[in-house]
């Protein structure tokens, strides 16, 4: 979707209760099991895109920097529920869970 996999894998990850509202790359790579390599073109993607709002950097210009989702939008809400649904169509098609490794 969107010329990345797991592109809803991380918008879900963002949507999480369990992420805080202002987010790194390093804390959604821990969270997803993903590597921050394949994390921050996804991060840039959707900051690109309007749908992440950056709110600051620790350490200068090498820092982390730390971004939040603009979930005030229609955009962020339609992309949100797009992933949710790609999901349980994913896992009603695979409910073991051999597509998901």
């Amino acid at each position: 979707m969107f010329n990345n996999r797991h592109l809803a894998t991380v918008v879900l990850a963002i949507a999480d209760d369990s992420v805080p509202t202002e987010f790194t790359t390093r804390q959604l790579a821990g969270f997803t099991r993903l590597p921050d390599s394949v994390i921050r073109p996804i991060l840039l993607r959707l900051l690109g895109a309007d749908l992440l709002i950056p709110t600051h950097s620790s350490g200068g210009t090498r820092g982390a920097k730390y971004y939040r989702a603009a979930v005030e939008t229609p955009a962020w809400t339609s992309l949100e529920a797009l992933c949710k649904a790609l999901k349980g169509s994913i896992e009603a098609a695979d409910p073991p869970g051999i597509l998901r490794k």
